[in-house]
């Protein structure tokens, strides 16, 4: 679970082997806040790449990292999430 990944101090880790984009490092929590607390093998169909948009590519794991690589790793943060509210009409007579 994502929550016990936070728990243990734990990245989780995203590549496309499609358009070959990647690796991205995300927080636990993060991923949370998106997509709830589930497995991080679950998450494979949940997220898409950024690039190209595709989800069936997207490689997701949570590796353990050494103390040296902990040091030069980029790690993306969520800032905000912002929905968008689109109106869906339908046509009636009076």
């Amino acid at each position: 679970m994502l929550s016990r990944l936070g728990q243990l101090g734990h990245i989780v880790r995203l590549r496309c082997n499609y358009c070959r984009t990647g690796p991205r490092f995300y927080r636990p929590e993060d991923l949370i806040v998106l997509v709830g607390d589930r497995e991080v093998d679950r998450l494979r169909r949940r997220l898409t790449c950024e690039v190209c948009g595709r989800k069936d590519y997207v490689e997701i794991d949570s590796p353990l990292l050494t103390g040296q690589e902990r040091q030069s790793v980029i790690v993306r943060r969520l800032v905000r999430v912002s929905t968008i509210r689109r109106p869906i009409w339908r046509e009636e007579l009076l």
